[in-house]
């Protein structure tokens, strides 16, 4: 949440924008994941059924909840950045927006932003295959995310994205 409430107020957003944006897609997630390694493939394997079982049923939840999630967090980020409601963060943010450097730097979103985007589809996907058909557990996962992570930070050491160096 931290981490984008700068961009958020920049945006014209209020800061419990942010707040909905982290804990709805989180609690979406959670209570309506589909093949959430931490919890639906465990739990499965400790009730001893077969994993991801039901996984239909669960994305169709996931996709009515977040949908229902999604579209609520919209219509009140839309009212807040048209200012058609006060927003009852506004005295608060008016201070942190205050606090906030100016930004003079051109950040445009180029072909190493997509390559890190690709990077994270690509091991979203590979994460699927590996706990799917290969049974994939924690070790596994976290050198799929580690492994994600280095490419990510080659690919904008690289590039250089938005300044970024090996250091």
């Amino acid at each position: 949440t931290i981490m984008l409430m700068p961009a958020f107020l920049r945006m014209g957003y209020d800061s419990l924008t942010v707040l909905f944006v982290t804990f709805i897609g989180t609690i979406t997630g959670f209570y309506s994941s589909w093949m959430n390694p931490f919890s639906v493939v465990v739990a499965q394997g400790i009730a001893d059924v077969p994993v991801l079982s039901g996984a239909g049923f669960r994305g169709a939840l996931w996709v009515f909840y977040t949908s229902i999630g999604a579209i609520w967090v919209w219509r009140y980020a839309r009212s807040v950045r048209r200012k058609s409601i006060v927003s009852r963060a506004a005295e608060t943010d008016a201070a942190l927006i205050s606090e906030l450097p100016d930004v003079e730097e051109d950040l445009r979103f180029g072909i190493g932003h997509i390559l890190i985007i690709a990077t994270v589809v690509v091991g979203i996907a590979w994460v699927i295959w590996g706990v799917s058909t290969q049974g994939y557990y924690f070790p596994e996962l976290g050198a799929q995310f580690l492994t994600m992570g280095l490419i990510a930070a080659l690919i904008g050491g690289t590039l250089r994205l938005n300044g970024m160096t090996f250091n």
